[in-house]
Protein backbone atom coordinates (compact mmCIF):
# COMPACT_ATOMS: atom_id res chain seq x y z
CA UNK A 1 0.00 0.00 0.00
CA UNK A 2 1.31 3.21 -0.68
CA UNK A 3 1.27 5.51 2.02
CA UNK A 4 -0.30 9.25 1.87
CA UNK A 5 2.09 11.93 1.92
CA UNK A 6 0.14 14.12 4.99
CA UNK A 7 2.46 14.29 7.92
CA UNK A 8 2.52 14.11 11.87
CA UNK A 9 5.03 15.72 13.89
CA UNK A 10 5.48 14.26 17.48
CA UNK A 11 8.21 15.81 19.52
CA UNK A 12 8.89 14.37 23.04
CA UNK A 13 10.83 15.53 26.34
CA UNK A 14 11.14 14.09 29.36
CA UNK A 15 10.84 16.16 32.48
CA UNK A 16 13.09 14.98 35.17
CA UNK A 17 11.68 11.72 35.26
CA UNK A 18 13.00 9.42 38.19
CA UNK A 19 13.21 6.08 36.73
CA UNK A 20 16.16 4.09 39.04
CA UNK A 21 18.55 2.06 37.07
CA UNK A 22 17.69 3.31 33.79
CA UNK A 23 21.00 3.67 31.20
CA UNK A 24 18.91 6.27 29.07
CA UNK A 25 18.59 9.12 31.67
CA UNK A 26 21.46 9.10 34.86
CA UNK A 27 22.00 12.20 37.05
CA UNK A 28 23.18 10.51 40.10
CA UNK A 29 26.88 9.04 39.42
CA UNK A 30 26.26 5.86 41.77
CA UNK A 31 22.84 4.23 40.39
CA UNK A 32 22.62 2.03 43.52
CA UNK A 33 22.18 5.22 45.88
CA UNK A 34 18.25 5.84 44.63
CA UNK A 35 18.60 8.57 47.59
CA UNK A 36 21.42 10.50 45.84
CA UNK A 37 19.32 9.98 42.71
CA UNK A 38 16.27 11.22 43.94
CA UNK A 39 17.67 14.23 45.39
CA UNK A 40 19.90 15.39 42.33
CA UNK A 41 16.96 15.05 39.95
CA UNK A 42 14.74 16.86 42.25
CA UNK A 43 16.53 19.63 43.81
CA UNK A 44 13.93 22.63 43.36
CA UNK A 45 16.92 25.07 41.86
CA UNK A 46 17.46 22.38 39.05
CA UNK A 47 13.34 21.81 38.85
CA UNK A 48 12.78 25.38 38.53
CA UNK A 49 15.14 26.41 35.77
CA UNK A 50 13.78 23.67 33.55
CA UNK A 51 10.30 24.07 34.73
CA UNK A 52 10.73 27.78 33.16
CA UNK A 53 12.78 26.92 30.62
CA UNK A 54 10.15 23.62 29.08
CA UNK A 55 6.88 25.98 30.27
CA UNK A 56 7.96 29.52 29.78
CA UNK A 57 10.10 29.57 26.86
CA UNK A 58 9.71 26.44 24.79
CA UNK A 59 6.02 25.78 25.19
CA UNK A 60 4.77 28.89 23.37
CA UNK A 61 6.90 27.91 20.31
CA UNK A 62 6.12 24.74 20.39
CA UNK A 63 2.44 25.54 20.42
CA UNK A 64 3.20 28.16 17.79
CA UNK A 65 4.79 24.66 15.33
CA UNK A 66 1.16 23.68 15.81
CA UNK A 67 -0.65 26.24 14.12
CA UNK A 68 1.02 25.04 10.83
CA UNK A 69 1.97 21.60 11.31
CA UNK A 70 0.30 18.46 13.00
CA UNK A 71 2.21 18.36 15.95
CA UNK A 72 1.95 17.02 19.03
CA UNK A 73 4.58 17.43 21.79
CA UNK A 74 4.78 14.65 24.28
CA UNK A 75 6.05 15.24 27.81
CA UNK A 76 7.07 12.43 30.13
CA UNK A 77 6.89 12.59 33.84
CA UNK A 78 6.19 10.09 36.78
CA UNK A 79 4.14 10.56 39.62
CA UNK A 80 7.15 11.03 41.98
CA UNK A 81 7.45 14.75 40.72
CA UNK A 82 6.85 16.92 43.55
CA UNK A 83 4.44 19.75 43.72
CA UNK A 84 4.40 22.71 42.67
CA UNK A 85 6.15 21.23 39.69
CA UNK A 86 3.74 18.45 38.65
CA UNK A 87 1.15 21.11 38.52
CA UNK A 88 2.69 23.53 36.84
CA UNK A 89 2.97 20.84 33.99
CA UNK A 90 -1.03 20.28 33.90
CA UNK A 91 -1.65 24.06 34.11
CA UNK A 92 0.72 24.41 31.29
CA UNK A 93 -1.01 21.47 29.16
CA UNK A 94 -4.54 23.00 29.50
CA UNK A 95 -2.99 26.57 28.42
CA UNK A 96 -1.05 24.68 25.26
CA UNK A 97 -3.19 21.78 23.47
CA UNK A 98 -0.01 21.63 21.72
CA UNK A 99 1.10 19.65 25.02
CA UNK A 100 0.53 15.37 25.10
CA UNK A 101 1.23 14.25 28.77
CA UNK A 102 2.56 11.01 29.31
CA UNK A 103 2.49 9.14 33.12
CA UNK A 104 5.39 7.12 33.21
CA UNK A 105 5.89 4.08 35.56
CA UNK A 106 8.82 1.78 34.28
CA UNK A 107 10.27 3.55 30.94
CA UNK A 108 10.43 5.83 28.46
CA UNK A 109 7.99 5.06 25.42
CA UNK A 110 7.51 7.66 23.01
CA UNK A 111 6.35 5.41 20.28
CA UNK A 112 3.19 3.64 22.58
CA UNK A 113 2.46 6.82 23.18
CA UNK A 114 2.19 7.67 19.89
CA UNK A 115 0.93 4.73 18.88
CA UNK A 116 -2.36 5.35 21.40
CA UNK A 117 -2.33 8.77 19.90
CA UNK A 118 -3.04 7.87 16.42
CA UNK A 119 -4.88 4.96 16.63
CA UNK A 120 -8.57 6.67 15.74
CA UNK A 121 -7.04 8.35 12.54
CA UNK A 122 -8.36 7.52 9.11
CA UNK A 123 -5.71 8.26 7.19
CA UNK A 124 -2.82 6.39 6.85
CA UNK A 125 0.73 9.37 7.13
CA UNK A 126 3.68 9.76 7.74
CA UNK A 127 5.27 10.01 11.06
CA UNK A 128 7.92 11.72 12.34
CA UNK A 129 9.54 11.66 16.14
CA UNK A 130 12.01 13.98 17.44
CA UNK A 131 13.73 14.29 20.87
CA UNK A 132 14.50 18.01 22.87
CA UNK A 133 15.46 17.99 26.08
CA UNK A 134 13.77 19.80 28.99
CA UNK A 135 16.64 22.31 29.44
CA UNK A 136 16.77 23.04 25.17
CA UNK A 137 14.62 24.76 23.55
CA UNK A 138 13.78 24.31 19.04
CA UNK A 139 13.65 26.88 16.71
CA UNK A 140 10.39 28.28 16.06
CA UNK A 141 11.33 27.63 12.19
CA UNK A 142 12.39 24.22 12.90
CA UNK A 143 9.38 22.14 11.30
CA UNK A 144 9.71 24.29 8.36
CA UNK A 145 12.91 23.43 7.84
CA UNK A 146 12.75 19.70 8.83
CA UNK A 147 9.48 19.12 6.05
CA UNK A 148 11.63 20.05 3.42
CA UNK A 149 13.48 16.36 4.05
CA UNK A 150 10.07 14.57 5.24
CA UNK A 151 9.18 12.69 2.06
CA UNK A 152 8.25 8.64 1.39
CA UNK A 153 11.59 8.37 -0.42
CA UNK A 154 12.97 9.26 3.06
CA UNK A 155 10.81 6.51 4.93
CA UNK A 156 13.47 5.59 7.92
CA UNK A 157 16.03 7.71 7.04
CA UNK A 158 16.72 10.48 10.30
CA UNK A 159 17.46 14.01 10.13
CA UNK A 160 19.99 15.83 12.22
CA UNK A 161 20.59 19.89 12.14
CA UNK A 162 24.06 20.54 13.77
CA UNK A 163 24.06 24.32 13.94
CA UNK A 164 22.70 25.78 16.79
CA UNK A 165 23.16 28.57 19.86
CA UNK A 166 24.50 27.80 23.36
CA UNK A 167 23.97 29.82 26.18
CA UNK A 168 24.21 29.83 29.93
CA UNK A 169 20.61 29.84 31.98
CA UNK A 170 21.10 32.24 35.29
CA UNK A 171 18.28 33.87 37.22
CA UNK A 172 15.62 32.82 34.66
CA UNK A 173 17.46 34.01 31.29
CA UNK A 174 19.63 32.99 28.42
CA UNK A 175 22.78 35.14 28.23
CA UNK A 176 26.18 34.63 27.03
CA UNK A 177 25.10 33.38 23.35
CA UNK A 178 27.66 31.59 21.41
CA UNK A 179 27.83 29.46 18.38
CA UNK A 180 27.41 26.03 19.02
CA UNK A 181 28.13 23.70 15.49
CA UNK A 182 28.18 19.91 16.42
CA UNK A 183 28.02 16.35 14.61
CA UNK A 184 24.33 14.82 15.33
CA UNK A 185 23.69 16.49 18.35
CA UNK A 186 20.45 15.20 20.26
CA UNK A 187 18.29 18.63 19.64
CA UNK A 188 16.00 17.98 17.19
CA UNK A 189 17.01 14.67 16.02
CA UNK A 190 14.29 13.45 13.82
CA UNK A 191 13.69 9.77 12.79
CA UNK A 192 10.87 9.80 9.86
CA UNK A 193 8.62 6.65 9.84
CA UNK A 194 4.71 6.08 9.18
CA UNK A 195 1.29 5.09 10.03
CA UNK A 196 -0.80 2.50 8.64
CA UNK A 197 -4.47 3.22 8.93
CA UNK A 198 -5.77 -0.16 8.11
CA UNK A 199 -3.47 -2.05 9.84
CA UNK A 200 -3.44 0.65 13.03
CA UNK A 201 0.37 -0.09 12.74
CA UNK A 202 2.82 2.85 13.35
CA UNK A 203 6.61 1.76 12.16
CA UNK A 204 9.58 4.23 13.20
CA UNK A 205 12.97 3.47 12.65
CA UNK A 206 15.76 2.66 15.42
CA UNK A 207 16.99 5.46 17.45
CA UNK A 208 20.68 4.67 18.53
CA UNK A 209 21.16 5.73 22.42
CA UNK A 210 24.23 7.20 21.17
CA UNK A 211 22.57 10.03 19.39
CA UNK A 212 26.00 10.96 17.63
CA UNK A 213 26.64 8.07 16.11
CA UNK A 214 23.10 7.45 14.74
CA UNK A 215 24.22 6.95 11.15
CA UNK A 216 25.23 3.36 12.40
CA UNK A 217 21.69 2.41 12.07
CA UNK A 218 19.95 4.95 9.88
CA UNK A 219 20.61 6.77 6.76
CA UNK A 220 21.17 10.40 8.15
CA UNK A 221 20.10 14.28 6.39
CA UNK A 222 22.79 16.44 8.10
CA UNK A 223 22.12 20.31 7.80
CA UNK A 224 24.09 22.68 9.62
CA UNK A 225 23.26 25.86 6.86
CA UNK A 226 21.34 27.69 9.61
CA UNK A 227 20.45 27.74 13.47
CA UNK A 228 17.98 25.12 14.63
CA UNK A 229 18.25 24.79 18.68
CA UNK A 230 19.22 26.72 21.53
CA UNK A 231 21.11 24.48 24.01
CA UNK A 232 21.32 25.26 27.58
CA UNK A 233 24.52 25.18 29.20
CA UNK A 234 24.89 24.58 33.24
CA UNK A 235 26.30 23.62 35.94
CA UNK A 236 23.64 21.34 37.30
CA UNK A 237 23.49 19.71 34.36
CA UNK A 238 22.83 16.08 34.14
CA UNK A 239 26.20 15.45 31.52
CA UNK A 240 28.29 17.38 33.65
CA UNK A 241 27.82 14.91 36.48
CA UNK A 242 31.10 13.58 37.59
CA UNK A 243 33.49 15.85 35.52
CA UNK A 244 35.18 19.19 36.61
CA UNK A 245 34.72 20.72 33.34
CA UNK A 246 32.46 23.85 34.21
CA UNK A 247 29.42 24.75 31.99
CA UNK A 248 31.16 27.97 31.07
CA UNK A 249 34.37 26.39 30.41
CA UNK A 250 32.54 24.18 28.23
CA UNK A 251 30.25 27.01 26.40
CA UNK A 252 33.50 29.54 25.97
CA UNK A 253 35.19 27.58 23.77
CA UNK A 254 32.81 28.79 20.88
CA UNK A 255 32.64 31.74 18.90
CA UNK A 256 30.29 34.18 20.06
CA UNK A 257 27.28 35.24 18.20
CA UNK A 258 26.32 38.70 17.72
CA UNK A 259 23.27 38.66 15.14
CA UNK A 260 20.47 38.85 18.32
CA UNK A 261 18.29 39.94 15.64
CA UNK A 262 18.33 35.88 14.12
CA UNK A 263 18.08 35.17 17.45
CA UNK A 264 14.84 36.45 18.11
CA UNK A 265 13.50 35.22 15.24
CA UNK A 266 14.42 32.20 16.07
CA UNK A 267 13.79 32.03 19.79
CA UNK A 268 11.03 34.13 20.30
CA UNK A 269 10.58 33.90 23.66
CA UNK A 270 13.79 34.42 25.02
CA UNK A 271 14.83 37.53 26.83
CA UNK A 272 17.46 39.60 25.69
CA UNK A 273 19.39 41.73 27.77
CA UNK A 274 20.19 45.22 26.36
CA UNK A 275 22.31 48.11 27.96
Amino acid sequence: MEIALNTRYYGHTRFSALIPGSRAWLVSPDRAKEDAYRESLFAPGRLDARASILLDFAMPIYQEMSEDFDYRHIVHYTDSLPEPWKSRLFEASERYPVMLLDRVERKIDASSVIAEDLKDRAESSLVVRFRVDDDDLLSVNYLHRLSRFVTADHLGWSVSFGRGVGALFTQDHHHEFRIVHAALPSQGQAYIGKFDAFTHELWLPEANRGHHVQDLLTPVIVDSRQINYLRTYDDNQDSLVGKSATAWSRLSKHPPLTDLKMLSQEFPTVILETA
